[in-house]
């Protein structure tokens, strides 16, 4: 009897955990159907300001700005960016990302690099690193947190009174919906293999300001839009792998549960078969 008692405990414990893994499994689907709607207006958005950048530069050869296109003979000034999730219950979408940068950053560099930490799962791990200087955490990140994020990260860039030499982005992109994969994005120096989309239009364009002035708002808009395209491009493979990882929860926590109601019934007939045998062979 006890130990019917405690297979009923476990079904009921198993039954709860499955409502909530498919709670969690359709809320991240809802998310990422939105966001991925999202997606489509902010790639258009991106590509059209690097259209419109590299059209103008490729016009102006002698632009050059300190901050995209520093001095190679200055002092070494790194700036890491690690984007990490908000939750946890992703799979290994954060411990894959943080290996990644681990493996890609040399121990030397840590010296003189400056590192942001976004997410509460990447400021939970650079606690841990030593040798880094971290300048600033942003424990949480969400569709509405991306813009003010976004724009204190290019503000600490681009106001800063010794340049940066390289600035460097570590997040999770997605490839499709069932992967993620963890990557660096270099965004200073701004080379020319930054930008990589050809213009669309072949007829001239015909400009008002100076092409330096212009150059210089669509270079500061084309790092925002970046910045801001990697942060949208990490929540939203979050929330996929967040239900790649709930989904596969949910049927295993089916498979237990119909298998230990397999079990318990199996118990329960067993033990009703024997206490029938024993009062039949007590009328005998």
């Amino acid at each position: 009897m006890a130990q019917l008692v405690q297979m009923r405990q476990r079904i009921k414990t198993i039954e709860t955990i499955k409502k909530v893994t498919n709670a969690m499994r359709l809320i991240s689907m809802s998310s990422h159907t939105k966001m991925q709607a999202k997606r489509k207006i902010l790639n258009h958005y991106t590509e059209t300001i690097k259209n419109l950048f590299y059209k103008l530069r490729k016009s102006t050869p002698s632009w050059r700005n300190r901050i995209l296109m520093p001095n190679p003979e200055l002092p070494q000034k790194t700036l890491f960016i690690l984007i990490g999730s908000q939750k946890g219950l992703c799979g290994n979408f954060s411990s894959a990302l943080f290996s990644y940068f681990t493996n890609n950053v040399e121990k030397d560099q840590y010296q003189n690099a400056t590192l942001v930490a976004i997410g509460k799962k990447a400021t939970d791990y650079v606690r841990g690193l030593k040798g880094i200087k971290v300048n600033t955490k942003h424990e949480k990140i969400s569709i509405n947190q991306i813009e003010p994020i976004s724009t204190a990260i290019i503000s600490m860039i681009m106001d800063t009174d010794t340049p940066f030499t390289s600035v460097v982005i570590f997040s999770n992109k997605i490839k499709n919906f069932f992967i993620q994969k963890p990557s660096s994005t270099q965004l200073i120096p701004l080379g020319q293999e930054s930008i990589t989309v050809e213009p669309r239009i072949n007829e001239p364009y015909v400009w008002e300001q100076p092409p330096e002035e212009l150059l210089g708002y669509l270079s500061h808009e084309l790092l925002h839009t970046m910045v801001y395209n990697l942060l949208f491009e990490s929540l939203i493979a979050e929330q996929a792998a967040r239900f790649i990882s709930m989904d596969n929860s949910t049927r295993n926590a089916q498979t237990i549960l119909d298998t230990t109601k397999l079990a318990y019934n199996k118990l329960r007939q067993m033990k009703i078969t024997r206490e029938l045998t024993e009062i039949t062979g007590a009328l005998h």
